[in-house]
């Protein structure tokens, strides 16, 4: 056998190793795509405001949360916070702090709701500054989902919500930020 004889089977080894390599690599990529499309997706669809300026002055919240996934999932756990700040941004009143444990089922399309209400306390935070923007209000809500049968949260949403001023804006509340993202290793 010469040299050239040799080579071939090297070669188609080569040739054949590769192929497995690359039918791996799309394989893992099917199961990534299949997972990333077929999981539920729940987050803020949007949130309505309306002010009341009789007495008491106040504005009332609804935020109107989605399962926009093409499976069922599970809100495992809710925590939701509205505050105050000052000119600067800084937090000078806590209106609500509520961590809630339990299991909300919802199914694709589905919604639920969380609302919510800030009335003028006379000396610390009134609803005409907020309107006027000199002071902010804002809405934080996490949920931790899973896929349903999980006992354990797989993702998680959080988004942070500036309710909007009265100034060339339509009333209600503007995304400050949002975050949805696994907290396992799909």
């Amino acid at each position: 056998m010469d040299i050239k004889g040799k080579a071939i089977p090297a070669i188609t080894t080569i040739i054949s190793l590769c192929s497995l390599t690359m039918s791996t690599i799309g394989i893992i990529y099917a199961i990534k795509t299949y997972n990333i499309s077929n999981r539920p997706y729940i987050g803020i669809e949007i949130v309505n405001r309306e002010t009341h300026m009789d007495s008491p002055n106040k504005i009332k919240w609804t935020a109107i949360i989605k399962n926009a996934g093409k499976v069922p999932g599970v809100v495992l756990r809710e925590q939701f916070k509205a505050y105050i700040t000052d000119g600067n941004d800084r937090e000078t009143t806590k209106l609500i702090q509520q961590d809630v444990n339990g299991a909300k089922y919802l199914l694709p399309d589905n919604t639920f709701k969380y609302t919510g209400q800030f009335v003028t306390v006379d000396g610390i935070a009134s609803v005409k500054d907020v309107i006027n923007d000199k002071t902010r209000l804002y809405i934080e809500i996490k949920l931790y989902y899973s896929l349903p049968g999980y006992s354990d949260p797989q993702y998680f949403y959080e988004a942070k919500l500036r309710a909007t001023p009265n100034i060339g804006v339509e009333q209600g509340f503007m995304f400050v930020s949002a975050i949805e993202n696994s907290l396992s290793s799909h």
